[in-house]
């Protein structure tokens, strides 16, 4: 399984993979905009060219671009709907530039409105998005079901995937803090093989083509969307090793996306997850 990160580009987009190199990653995952603002990214061409040059000379891969954390597809509002589709155009076509190989892309919330309207809305949005770009894949990811947040159950999940219409281009990231939040112990063979056979009951496990590896101090069933740093949680390292020698997920990539007061640039984290590769 490769293992990366997610990366800063504070200083250019091209130091997200000096960090991911010194840190020993195979893989990385970045932000390309503000995540935390309505903003679309701001770069110059000649920090797409290094970040592509640099790329190649390094050969980490995939790249992987999250979306920013304000867009919400699932939502009522025509207004905040169509400005979220734009921000994530925006990323997307950013993403391009890179060569990025996955956009990850949350599936919203409902606001408290009819919980299926919501599910096609943000289905819709992921078709449109996918219509109006390029080779990139679109993944979805499931959520830890906080609040109001749909796809924190696989029946959501399956429900969104099912109403995608170009499915070659489309599949989900599992983050397996969010999915131990949304009720899922997968935490020994039994238990995980239990959570693989649900989750083939509404869509085929095949769509999962990248995970976030996050520990997590939250309970079971929690709702509750928090990451903690690997081997210091609930999960353990057996419970990525299951995951990491599993026939159907070995050949995945996963990236952490864990607390970096204690460890700059994830480089313990990488290390860890390195270790259990066979």
């Amino acid at each position: 399984m490769k293992i990366g990160a997610h990366f800063s580009i504070a200083g250019g987009i091209a130091n997200a993979l000096i960090s991911a190199n010194e840190s020993d990653a195979d893989c990385l995952q970045i932000f390309i905009s503000n995540p935390r603002a309505w903003a679309c990214p701001n770069i110059d061409d000649s920090e797409f060219s290094k970040f592509n040059e640099l790329r190649k000379k390094l050969n980490i891969t995939p790249v992987v671009v999250h979306s920013p954390y304000l867009p919400n597809i699932a939502s009522p509002d025509n207004q905040i709907y169509q400005k979220s589709i734009k921000i994530l155009k925006a990323n997307i076509d950013a993403a391009m530039k890179i060569y990025a190989d996955y956009f990850v892309v949350h599936p919203g919330n409902f606001m408290f409105v009819d919980l299926d309207k919501s599910i096609k809305r943000a289905a819709d949005a992921v078709n449109i998005l996918l219509s109006n770009s390029a080779k990139i894949q679109i993944l979805i990811e499931n959520t830890a079901g906080q609040g109001s947040e749909i796809g924190f159950l696989f029946s959501q999940l399956g429900k969104i995937l099912n109403k995608i219409k170009n499915k070659k281009r489309c599949g989900l990231c599992i983050d397996t803090a969010h999915l131990y939040a949304a009720g899922y112990d997968f935490t020994d063979i039994e238990k995980l093989n239990d959570t693989i056979c649900e989750a083939s009951n509404f869509f085929d496990i095949s769509m999962i083509k990248l995970f976030h590896f996050n520990d997590t101090l939250v309970d079971c069933g929690s709702l509750r969307d928090s990451h903690f740093y690997i081997n210091q949680g609930n999960l353990k390292l057996e419970t990525f090793k299951l995951i990491m020698t599993n026939a159907i997920f070995k050949e995945l990539p996963a990236i952490a996306e864990t607390p970096e007061k204690l460890d700059i640039n994830h480089k313990n984290a990488i290390a860890l997850l390195k270790s259990l590769n066979i």
